[in-house]
Parts: structure tokens; C-alpha cells; sequence
């Protein structure tokens, strides 16, 4: 399907390697987004999505190269698999806790003449301790400190600071028993994601997308941030934010993303439905509207029968199943009542005989125990489950949920309103136990004192339909005759220019961080390609190689290389008695196309490629011989598998594959220049040794001479200073890795380098020749490793340089004029 506008807008900014932050309005498609961002950026991706449902649905849907998983689980396969028989023991009460910690009551000292001091008991301490911790645990924080201890309300603000004084000494010592493999704190999954995030992973991906971005907790967040090389795209819905309550944050509101990019077009509904959803975003004052799709019918009406009926409480939803299995409705419940009916079974146990066996209610010997449970922080879990047996009886629950039957087969789903998220069908009924605002109607600029939780939820539930919508218990908001819904007091603002993005910069300044670590970046070939060149620059670099040439390597006929008598004698023998079976070429120099100094989108795009002499080059061949025969390439029929190579790279270097112009031909403002004359070309080894054998030919692999043109190739490279240095052969890495002081790969999938020379860091591509046989080799565009291999390589590389030239940084160019 063809991207929408919005749709291309992302697309293109993704392409160009700029981190993201998308506010994808309800039923916008920003899973659909994210596989056409994929697609396109076709690089190691990583997705990370709020659970394992939404994991394993988008494994289905994304392209072989994203991975999509939730942090838990990489946390689990890092850290947590150490601490599996931890997670599998029962629940302990806050009084085993308590044991555990050695925790005695605490006394706050009376302050006043006239006012007793107060005593925490020991029960309280131990539910204050649990709950500093797990905030400690969601918090992107490097260690347990007096912020994480709850306040009690009934406390002053200074007895508050003297508890939290008592409470942090056993919080720590919890938090010491839990890192322990063979602690007896009772041990749950996100404690070893924090364990794993105080390791501050890395991410093995290229690409990193977070989901769900406004329910966040601050831990995945800071974990996502912290891949400083990463190309970030974060995405969810601001005002679809309902877990705050548990201590998660919307991500988006200060992600430092280049740009932030709205989804507004809702694919489930029309544009009746998306007007009852910008009542809320009205109400919600949200930068966005919805739009319903053009083509798509929808109504807002009274619903008999509806697919669906979503509640605001868990005790509606057992209402409403009720209600409607009276009616001889085949009716589900989303999220299934199996565990519900056994923890009914074990409630009915606990009332009967004091006893069950289950393992969340074992240790338990009354049911009146479990409501107190309940109350506290260790036990928060069943307070619903609790409240439901309250309500309507163990007997009751257990009918009900017999009575359920799966989604597949129900006439009708009930579901919380929570639940309901990310969820749609085709009819959807409103429940009548949501809040209503108390008012006054007569004043609707009163309205938006309506809790932003309430308007969120509300928001999330008038957006599940499709094809219609029954607003049941939200329809209160139409009485209050509010002005144009759709009227925005800070319209989106536009799309804007990419951004200097400042964390790669600074994590290519810091070179310890790229041992290993993957350059987590992407820049494609784009729709819009502009090309310049600055030849004033480049005859500079002519002039001053022609100058260190003469003085070095090649004067006139004349060898001016200090080595060159070391290199010929290794190669053959000495003068008196040389090897009749070998032939001696000296001085073949490099190639300097008239438009190397080029730009791309403004980005410098200097490539110089490193190859070795295959022992067919003439003897005496300075530069302005080596450029004659290189123009022989021009011509298609001329190239032999290494110029059909290096065309290829070229044309992948300077993003000329889905240009307007010629395929190899770059639009100058001189004219159009083959992409030829638009790069470097030298030998590591600048003489050759030929050996003569009964097969032909063969280059003689003298290990002396290539070590002695180091320092050749190295100075060549100090005047060239190209962005991307691609070396065509393994047989020379050891050299120019020497020469070039490479030192560190930038990611652990592709043969892309960090260099220095003459203390200015440099980009080194490692390629088999491309004359090599299949499956190595690469003189065809449609081969396996040029696909794969050379051409994410340069890309990557391409993208590298064009983040730091937004920084104006010096990681790859001495401060010159031209970047």
C-alpha cells in the first residue's frame, strides 16, 4: 500500500538516519509505519514492544532483520535465566519479609512540647521497604536512595525525612538480597531488568524502534537512551497514557529525537467516530486531531447487540458478563478467567477448611488473612480479585467463568477499558460505570478540570470501533455544548529540517564506547539527491599529491623512493644474480578523479578505494598515466570485475541508484560527471612483482614491499582525507590496517572501521576483491555479498559521517572550509 503523506514524512526522516519521536493517533497504523520504516531501512533492527503479545504479532509482520522482543525478555536472556528458581518460589508475606530483613518497629521522635513521638510497626516498615524498592526497580536511577521511600500522608513533611532516614538502610539491604542468586527476598521480573539495566547494555541492533513510548517505564526508557549510537524511533500516543499510576512516564514529551512526527489518519473508523475521539483530545488540550478514513463508513448510535462492551473497573466487566449470559449471550472476557476461577476455587478452600493448594494463596489460612494481603503493596495484585469475591461470592465467579466461552466463539466481549487498548471491533457499547464530570454544564471552560486519566480513558474507549459506537456512559460530554472539537490551541507544527543530532557525536568522541558496540544508524538512498563538488579543492589535493609523489616516490623517470632497492632485492634477489622467472614494475600511482571533493545533500563524500597491484601495470606510471587509462572505464565493454566493482560501490557512495539522472552520472553544476571522476583510486603496494608460471602470469606476494608502502599510503590518505576508505582485498588488511591505525570495528556485523591518521579519525571499509568467485564476490550489482555486505556497509559509513558533519564535529575532517 502506498504511504500516506504523514506516512512518507516519517519514511524519509528514518532513511536519513534521524531519530524519531511519532504521535501515532488512535488506529493511524503505526505498526503498518514502522514495517514500511523497516523496509526501507533495511538495516539490524531492534523492536521493543510493551508485552509478548504485541512481540510476537509484530515478529509476523516485520521483515527478517528487526527483531522484535520486549525488554523483559532480553533482560531474562542477559541477566534473569541466573535467577530462575527464584522466580518460581511462593509469595512471602510482609511478616517473613520482616523476619527476613531483621526490620523492628520504628520510632519518630516527638517534636513539640505537647505532641507524642509515633511508632511505625514492624508490618509497615516491611511494606514500605517493598514499595522503595520497586520503585527503585522502574526508576532509571543508579542506586536506592531516601527519593524512592514513599511519603505517608498522615505524616509531616519532616517526619516523612526521618522515616525515609529508617527506611533506606533496610530498602539497601533488600535490594543486596535480591541481587544475590541464593537471596530469600521473594524475587519478580523486574528485578533482574534492573539488575541488567545497571549494566548499561548494549543493544545489538542498528535500529532501535520503542512502542508504546507514553507508558514507559523509566527504566526501558533510560536504557533505549543510553544507545547513544543508535538511530532512535520512538512512538505511541501522549494521550493514550494510562499506566502513570504504576510509575510510568510518557517518553515522548522530551525525547531528544531530531523531529517529531504526527500519525493522524485513522484507518479503523470514519470520520463520525474520529470526531466523538477529538472531543476528548479537545478536552485532553492535544496537539492532534483525528481523521477518519475517507472511504471507511462508521456511526455513532445506540448499540442492542454489540460486539463489545468495554468497563472502566474489573467488578463491570463481571457485572456485564453477568447481565449478559442472563440474556442466553455466549459471552468472553478479555485476558480469559481460568486463573480467576482457580484463585475462586482456592478463596472457596480457604473459607471452607483454611487451607488450598494454591501456590498464590497457600500460606494463607483464612480468607480474611488475604484481604488484609491485599491492602499491602506485596499483595496489590489481588485487590481486584478480591473485591470480586466480596461482590458476588466464590460460588457466583466460578458459574460465571464456567460460563465463558473463548473470543472466537463469544456473541459478545466484555473487556476493561485498560484491556481494551490496542484493541478494536466492530461494534462497541460504552459501559455506564465511567465518571462523568461534576461541571457545571452552563460552563464548559470547567470542563477541562476533568482528571487527564479520566479523558485519556475515556479517550482509548470511544476509539475501538470501527463501524460503530454506542458512547453509553461517556455521552455526559455532549451536554456541555462545547465549542469546535476540532479547534487546536498549538496547531502541529510542520515537519522540521533535520536536526544536528548530538548524541552520536559524542559517543564517536568517546572511543572506548565504539569497542565492539554496533552503529546503530541508517542512511538510504533518498528521493531527493543533490550533488556538488568543489574542483578548486580538489586541484589542491592533486597539487600537494603531485608534490609529495615527485619528492617521494616517482621523479620524472627517475625513482625517488628510499625503499625502493629493499623492495625489488626482496622481490628479486640480488642485482647480480635476480630471478630470471620474475619481472620487476617500479612506480604505478593512484588515480584522482577532477570532482573528488564531493558533497551529497551537503554532506562531504570523499571515497578513496585501496587496491593492490595485480602485476599488470606498465612501469613509470605517474598519476596523469594512471588517469588516461583509468577513463577507459567510462566506456561499460572496458571494465574488467574490479571496475564493474568499484562502479557499484561508487553508485551505492553517492546515493545515485534511485536518482533522476543517468545511473552513473552525478548533475554538477559544472554538468553531469560519471561517478569515476568523482573519487580516489591507489594501490597499497606502488610497484609490481611478477611472477611468470606455467598457468600465466601471477602477482608475486611480497610481504616487504607492501610494509614498506605504508607510509606511502598513509600520507596519500593524510592529503585525500576521505570520509570512507574501502579497501578491495583481505590480503591487504594487515598493511593498511597498520597504516591507517585502525584500531576498532564500528559494528560487530559489518566490515566497517575506526581509524586515525595524523590525529583526524577515518572510516575504513574491509571487501573481498570484487573479482572474487561467488558467493565472494561482487562486480555484479545483484550479487549476494554486494547486497548484503557492501552496500549496508557504505551505507552505514555514509550515515556516521553525515550525523557528525550536523554537529559540525571533527570526528572525521580536520576543521577545513569544506567540512
Amino acid at each position: 500500500m502506498k504511504p500516506t503523506e504523514e506516512q512518507q514524512v516519517i519514511i524519509d526522516a528514518a532513511r536519513r538516519g534521524e531519530s524519531l519521536v511519532i504521535q501515532a493517533g488512535a488506529g493511524t497504523g503505526k505498526t503498518t509505519t514502522l514495517r514500511q520504516v523497516s523496509e526501507s531501512v533495511r538495516r539490524p533492527s531492534l523492536y521493543i514492544a510493551y508485552n509478548r503479545a504485541t512481540a510476537d504479532e509484530a515478529r509476523a509482520k516485520f521483515p527478517r532483520h528487526v527483531e522484535s522482543r520486549t525488554m523483559h525478555s532480553l533482560a531474562f536472556q542477559a541477566v534473569g535465566k541466573e535467577y530462575a528458581a527464584r522466580l518460581n518460589r511462593p509469595r512471602l508475606t510482609l511478616q517473613d519479609a520482616a523476619d527476613i530483613l531483621a526490620i523492628d518497629p520504628v520510632t519518630l521522635p516527638r517534636k513539640g512540647l505537647f505532641r507524642r513521638g509515633r511508632t511505625i510497626d514492624r508490618l509497615h516498615v516491611a511494606r514500605l521497604v517493598h514499595e522503595a524498592v520497586n520503585r527503585f526497580c522502574i526508576s532509571a536511577d543508579e542506586q536506592i536512595s531516601l527519593r524512592h521511600v514513599p511519603e505517608e500522608r498522615s505524616l509531616s513533611k519532616d517526619e516523612n525525612a526521618r522515616l525515609a532516614e529508617q527506611i533506606l538502610p533496610f530498602a539497601q539491604q533488600a535490594w543486596a538480597d535480591i541481587c544475590d542468586v541464593d537471596g530469600r527476598i521473594r524475587f519478580t521480573h523486574d528485578h533482574y531488568l534492573k539488575i541488567w539495566a545497571l549494566d548499561h547494555p548494549r543493544l545489538r541492533a542498528d535500529v532501535i524502534m520503542l512502542d508504546e513510548a507514553q507508558d514507559t517505564n523509566p527504566v526501558v526508557a533510560q536504557i533505549v537512551r543510553e544507545q547513544r549510537l543508535a538511530q532512535q524511533i520512538v512512538v505511541g500516543d501522549s494521550d493514550q497514557q494510562l499506566y502513570q499510576w504504576r510509575g510510568a512516564v510518557d517518553a515522548l514529551a522530551d525525547w531528544p529525537a531530531d523531529q517529531e512526527l504526527y500519525l493522524t489518519l485513522s484507518w479503523r473508523f470514519g470520520r463520525p467516530i474520529a470526531e466523538e475521539a477529538n472531543k476528548w483530545l479537545w478536552l485532553l488540550d492535544s496537539h492532534k486531531r483525528l481523521e477518519g478514513a475517507a472511504a471507511h463508513g462508521s456511526r455513532v448510535d445506540s448499540l442492542a447487540a454489540p460486539d463489545a462492551v468495554l468497563c472502566r473497573t474489573n467488578s463491570g466487566t463481571v457485572r456485564h458478563a453477568l447481565e449478559q449470559l442472563k440474556t442466553g449471550k455466549k459471552v468472553a472476557i478479555v485476558g480469559g478467567g481460568a486463573e480467576v476461577k482457580r484463585l475462586a476455587v482456592a478463596a472457596d478452600e480457604l473459607n471452607r477448611r483454611g487451607a488450598t493448594s494454591h501456590p498464590e494463596l497457600y500460606l494463607f489460612t483464612s480468607w480474611d488473612q488475604v484481604r488484609e494481603f491485599a491492602d499491602e503493596p506485596a499483595g496489590a495484585d489481588l485487590r481486584t480479585f478480591v473485591d470480586l469475591v466480596d461482590r458476588y461470592g466464590t460460588a457466583e465467579i466460578i458459574r460465571i467463568v464456567d460460563s465463558l466461552v473463548s473470543e472466537n466463539y463469544a456473541d459478545v466481549i466484555i473487556s476493561t477499558a485498560h484491556r481494551a487498548k490496542g484493541r478494536e471491533w466492530g461494534t462497541v457499547r460504552i459501559s455506564d460505570d465511567f465518571k462523568r464530570s461534576t461541571a457545571d454544564p452552563e460552563n464548559v471552560g470547567k470542563l477541562r478540570s476533568v482528571p487527564h486519566t479520566d479523558a485519556m480513558l475515556a479517550y482509548v474507549a470511544v476509539t475501538r470501533a470501527r463501524e460503530a459506537l454506542d458512547v453509553g456512559g461517556l455521552a455526559w460530554i455532549d451536554e456541555y455544548n462545547p465549542p469546535a472539537w476540532t479547534t487546536i490551541s498549538e496547531p502541529i507544527p510542520p515537519p522540521a529540517a533535520p536536526r544536528p543530532d548530538i548524541t552520536l557525536a559524542a559517543s564517536l568522541e568517546r572511543e572506548d564506547q565504539l569497542q565492539g558496540q554496533p552503529k546503530i544508524d541508517e542512511t538510504a538512498r533518498v528521493r531527493a539527491v543533490e550533488w556538488s563538488s568543489d574542483p578548486v579543492r580538489t586541484a589542491t589535493r592533486i597539487s600537494e599529491y603531485d608534490e609529495y609523489t615527485s619528492t617521494n616516490i616517482l621523479a620524472g623517470t627517475e625513482i625517488a623512493c628510499p625503499s625502493y632497492r629493499q623492495c625489488r632485492r626482496a622481490a628479486m634477489g640480488d642485482e647480480s644474480s635476480e630471478r630470471q622467472d620474475r619481472d620487476y614494475y617500479p612506480a604505478q600511482l593512484g588515480y584522482i578523479g577532477e570532482h573528488y571533493d564531493i558533497r551529497v545533500n551537503g554532506v562531504p563524500r570523499r571515497i578513496l578505494i585501496v587496491g593492490m597491484e595485480r602485476g599488470e601495470g606498465p612501469a613509470w606510471f605517474d598519476r596523469e598515466a594512471r588517469t588516461l587509462d583509468h577513463d577507459r572505464a567510462l566506456v561499460p565493454s572496458n571494465r574488467n570485475p574490479h571496475m564493474r566493482g568499484v562502479v557499484n560501490a561508487l553508485r551505492t557512495g553517492f546515493e545515485v541508484v534511485d536518482a533522476e539522472a543517468p545511473e552513473e552520472y552525478l548533475d554538477l553544476e559544472a554538468g553531469p560527471s560519471h561517478v569515476l571522476k568523482c573519487y580516489a583510486l591507489v594501490n597499497l603496494r606502488l610497484c609490481s612483482a611478477v611472477k611468470r608460471t606455467a598457468r600465466g602470469r601471477e602477482s608475486a606476494q611480497v610481504d616487504e614491499m607492501s610494509m614498506n608502502c605504508q607510509v606511502h599510503l598513509t600520507e596519500t590518505v593524510r592529503i585525500l582525507q576521505p570520509t570512507l576508505t574501502i579497501v578491495q582485498g583481505k590480503r591487504l588488511w594487515p598493511y593498511v590496517k597498520s597504516a591507517l591505525g585502525v584500531e576498532k570495528q564500528v559494528h560487530d556485523g559489518l566490515p566497517l572501521y575506526l581509524g586515525q591518521v595524523a590525529g583526524t579519525r577515518r572510516l575504513v571499509a574491509l571487501f573481498n576483491h570484487p573479482s572474487a568467485s561467488e558467493p565472494h564476490g561482487w562486480s555484479s550489482p545483484t550479487a549476494e555479498y554486494f547486497r548484503e555486505i557492501v552496500v549496508p556497509t557504505i551505507e552505514l559509513g555514509n550515515a556516521i559521517v553525515g550525523r557528525a558533519h550536523a554537529r559540525r564535529t571533527v570526528a572525521f575532517a580536520p576543521q577545513h572550509s569544506e567540512g
